[in-house]
């Protein structure tokens, strides 16, 4: 890392094409300390080119940043909807800083739904990168939910249904994922499964990271 940060502050090199995973660079590579590593990171021509395709196959249209874009095209959205420390009993669920994020359980379905439409700018796709399978049973009827509640919402974390979108039967659990944090990265806007003191997803916040580093603004999905 510490080579990879020297090369992009003294010399021109062609992007990193690397996966930021939820485990690495993080909390060791914090934006500020190393900014100019941030605005070379970025996924893999295929994954780029897949997530492009799963937007055109779901909304008939895909982020500006990927391509096939049209001049009528409405804004694209993603959304991380993480579930992952609804744990009764946690310390970090019941002394937490900001319940409605270390206790993403207090909010239901539906409630969830009105946050994401006040926040999503009128007409937008929506794209809802979820966990699959859910963490907990409570939530095995949200992505039905959401995508009925929420206009213009779709989601495709379901393995299957992630393979169909980007034609590609062999697809792993691991690309559902790179595929959903590049539409992440590369939506006109990001909702996040963070506060605004980073607190909670890494998921969410290396994405926020790659966007900022590209000057593309991201919110805050609980706040």
């Amino acid at each position: 890392v510490q080579a990879a940060l020297t090369q992009t502050q003294t010399s021109r090199q062609p992007p990193l094409h690397i996966f930021v995973s939820c485990f690495t660079c993080f909390p060791a590579l914090p934006y500020d300390a190393a900014a100019a590593l941030w605005r070379q990171l970025d996924f893999a021509p295929r994954i780029l080119k897949l997530a492009a395709r799963v937007a055109q196959a779901l909304f008939g249209s895909a982020p500006e940043a990927l391509g096939n874009v049209t001049a009528r095209s409405p804004p694209f959205v993603a959304v991380h909807v993480r579930r992952a420390d609804a744990l009764d009993g946690s310390h970090r669920c019941t002394h937490g800083p900001h319940r409605s994020v270390s206790c993403p359980g207090e909010i239901d379905s539906h409630e969830l739904a009105k946050m994401i439409i006040a926040k999503a700018p009128a007409g937008a796709n929506v794209y809802a990168a979820m966990v699959d399978p859910p963490q907990m049973s409570m939530y095995k009827h949200e992505p039905q939910i959401l995508s009925h509640e929420v206009p213009r919402l779709r989601s495709a974390s379901q393995l299957d249904a992630m393979r169909a979108a980007a034609a590609e039967p062999a697809l792993s659990a691991l690309e559902v994922s790179l595929i959903e944090q590049a539409l992440c990265v590369h939506a006109d806007l990001f909702l996040a499964s963070i506060t605004p003191d980073a607190s909670s997803s890494t998921w969410s916040l290396n994405a926020m990271r790659m966007r900022r580093a590209r000057g593309r603004r991201t919110d805050y999905l609980y706040s």
